[in-house]
């Protein structure tokens, strides 16, 4: 019990963290900038 808490919350925030990286990696960066 004491790790899969701790399990969980590291998947949880790496899953929050890597979506939206997954999504910037799709966007042009002069777009970006473009629309900035």
């Amino acid at each position: 019990m004491f790790t899969a808490v701790p399990a969980l919350l590291t998947a949880v925030a790496l899953f929050a963290v890597w979506l939206p990286a997954r999504r910037a990696t799709r966007i042009h960066p002069a777009d970006a900038l473009r629309h900035d």
